[in-house]
């Protein structure tokens, strides 16, 4: 049974890279970073995942838009601008048709797995502490209290 073992080595490397990924990096990330890296890994890694498994992200994608209304906005924490345009490009391209109308019906799970780990690498690599989990201060707290009159 070539196929029964190959599935069990894939579920023994999945096992180990999740621990050792989790353990060595993502613990240590804002809480932010660690949603979005757990979801997208959530959708990639299965055997089987289909295209409405996507839906997932869609609470990550609202955590992260929040994120850079509320604390980029008010100018902290800096993120890199070419590392949110190419989060927001890789959600943008999963939650649009385009792999499945641009693309052959064969390849373009492919796409939407590379895209997944791209988003999951991006966010590994760059922190983004936010005011929504408290691991900051809310930009309301930062402003001086005004003198009552």
């Amino acid at each position: 049974m070539p196929s029964n073992r190959a599935s069990l080595l894939y579920l023994a490397a999945v096992l180990a890279g999740f621990a050792a990924l989790y353990w060595f990096r993502l613990r240590k990330l804002p809480l932010l970073n660690q949603a979005i890296v757990l979801v997208a890994l959530e959708v990639t890694l299965p055997y089987l995942s289909y295209e409405y498994t996507l839906v997932h992200l869609y609470p990550v994608w609202a955590l992260f838009v929040l994120f850079l209304a509320r604390d980029v906005a008010e100018g902290r924490p800096r993120i890199p601008v070419a590392a949110a345009e190419l989060i927001f490009s890789s959600f943008a391209l999963l939650f649009g048709p385009a792999p499945a109308l641009f693309l052959e019906h064969s390849v373009g799970g492919q796409v939407q797995a590379c895209l997944l780990l791209l988003l999951a690498l991006t966010v590994t690599c760059v922190p983004m502490p936010s005011s929504l989990f408290g691991e900051q201060p809310a930009p309301a707290d930062l402003e001086p209290e005004a003198a009552p009159f």
